[in-house]
């Protein structure tokens, strides 16, 4: 199989996730987690903390910790900040839809969702 067609399949299994438009508290905060262990796989770090994810974009790692458990759905300006600091889309975080990511995060989040079927 070429590059271009590894690619290619790469780019459809990500396609091929959950329910684009789900911005329900647990849908954002499950995408949350995806992105921020994709973040990590994607840079080859073994681990980005929690804390650290959401510091690097000027939010409490307790507001963060609310976000990624559902227990609170992220506000528009701290949405924002993370797209800011990490490269995201608001249409990654709120409507499900990868296509506006890094292609080597979108590779990441891809390779976690399928691990965890």
């Amino acid at each position: 199989m070429t590059e271009s067609a590894r690619i290619k399949k790469r780019q459809r299994k990500v396609r091929r996730t959950v329910a684009a438009g789900d911005a329900s508290a647990r849908a954002v905060a499950e995408r949350l987690r995806l992105t921020r262990l994709g973040l990590a796989r994607a840079r080859k770090i073994s681990d980005l903390p929690q804390a650290e994810f959401y510091r690097l974009a000027g939010i409490s790692s307790q507001a963060g910790n609310n976000y990624e458990q559902g227990a609170r759905r992220i506000q528009l300006d701290q949405a924002i900040k993370l797209c800011d600091a990490h490269r995201l889309t608001l249409d990654w975080i709120y409507r499900n839809e990868p296509s506006g990511l890094p292609y080597d995060i979108q590779v990441a989040i891809a390779d976690l969702r399928a691990k965890a079927r």
